[in-house]
């Protein structure tokens, strides 16, 4: 999970038609007044098409967009279409969260809270509540974002492919064949931005490698440590959740 921004209120979402959407709603609970795709696109958008909560691609593998209402729309229909409420979702996570009542029992929620403030994560791929937090506890079981079938596996894959292939990049600097290294390197680094599947289990696992830190400080010292890296860097940063300890 990584810090989310919503984007600005979509212009055709005026007072009005939120009221038309919101009545529809309540005359027909199985109307999914939300799917409009001037809603859709910018929420989209906004995660770069993962869902917000396990950051899976959404489109891929069968894992289609939905519609998470944060405080939800059974309880609380006044909501249904409130900016500020919604947010792309997976289809595992939306079943497992289903009514949840956030309003009695708070969930972290991404475009509010940072997530770096709850959770750590281990080498493994699972999630932590940092300092047993509640409201992240409460996360984590809503989502059930440690499935190790649906989503902790495919994690832990990733990390274990990318500690892989920081090691070749270690092998190659020490074959004296810098430009490779830097170019097979770059491409480790981006994998890891927020564009991408799992992003903050990536850049936690990458920047807190020992062998990635080797890698950076012979080449600083190589003086090959250049601006795109750096970026690269910084994007990683803001991805990367805490190592658990």
């Amino acid at each position: 999970m990584i810090r989310l921004q919503l984007p600005p209120k979509p212009v055709q979402l005026t007072a009005e038609m939120q009221r038309e959407l919101t009545e529809q709603f309540k005359k027909d609970n199985n109307k999914a007044v939300w799917k409009k795709e001037w809603i859709i696109q910018p929420l989209s958008q906004m995660t770069h098409s993962k869902c917000s909560f396990s950051e899976v691609k959404l489109g891929e593998e069968g894992k289609y967009l939905e519609i998470e209402h944060i405080h939800p729309k059974s309880k609380y229909p006044d909501e249904v279409v409130e900016w500020g409420n919604m947010l792309p979702i997976c289809n595992f996570c939306n079943r497992k969260k289903s009514s949840w009542n956030t309003k009695e029992k708070p969930l972290v929620n991404p475009m509010v809270d940072d997530p770096k403030d709850y959770f750590c994560v281990t080498r493994t791929g699972r999630l932590i509540a940092k300092n047993n937090n509640k409201k992240a506890i409460d996360t984590i079981n809503a989502y059930d974002l440690n499935n190790y079938d649906q989503l902790q596996k495919v994690r832990l894959e990733l990390i274990r492919n990318i500690g892989k292939h920081l090691e070749t990049v270690l092998i190659l600097i020490d074959s004296n064949k810098t430009n490779d290294a830097i170019s097979f390197l770059r491409n480790i680094l981006l994998s890891c931005g927020r564009e991408n599947s799992y992003s903050a289990y990536r850049s936690a696992y990458v920047l807190s490698s020992e062998v990635y830190l080797e890698i950076k400080g012979k080449l600083v010292k190589l003086k090959l440590w250049d601006s795109e890296l750096i970026v690269s860097e910084e994007e990683m940063k803001f991805c990367a959740l805490p190592i658990a300890h």
